[in-house]
């Protein structure tokens, strides 16, 4: 037998992309330890975790403000309408967004900018299921 759905919270869901900009901070803080620690004056480490976590970060934020724009039964058809197109732009804005740091974030560590990305998008996923379960 099947449960209903948990109402839905969006104000609950943007807290937790709110928090998120600590994680952000965080990471280039590990950054600038490490260039240091490295002896990398031009902070290449702590630029690139940088580019790539708030290249996460402002991706997820536009997903929830597209998603979450509409609310309730009456609006079922333009909620499902809204995720459809909160995805497309979340894509969009990624590879837009990785093209960009790519061919303009000079010296480029790619590790650094895919490692902040990837961040970002699991602690997401860990901040949302704990919501959801």
């Amino acid at each position: 037998m099947s449960k209903p759905a948990k109402p839905f919270d969006p104000q609950s869901i943007q807290q937790s992309i709110n928090k998120q900009s600590w994680l952000v901070l965080g990471l280039v803080a590990i950054g600038i330890v490490l260039d240091v620690w490295q002896g990398n004056s031009q902070y290449v480490v702590s630029k690139n975790l940088l580019a790539g976590s708030v290249l996460g970060w402002v991706s997820q934020i536009i997903f929830a403000k597209i998603s979450l724009s509409k609310s309730g039964y009456q609006q079922r058809r333009q909620i499902v309408h809204r995720f459809y197109q909160a995805h497309m732009a979340k894509w969009v804005l990624t590879i837009i967004g990785f093209a960009l740091i790519f061919l303009l974030l000079k010296p480029l560590n790619a590790l650094a900018v895919f490692a902040g990305y990837l961040a970002l998008q699991i602690s997401y996923i860990i901040i949302t299921s704990q919501k959801s379960g």
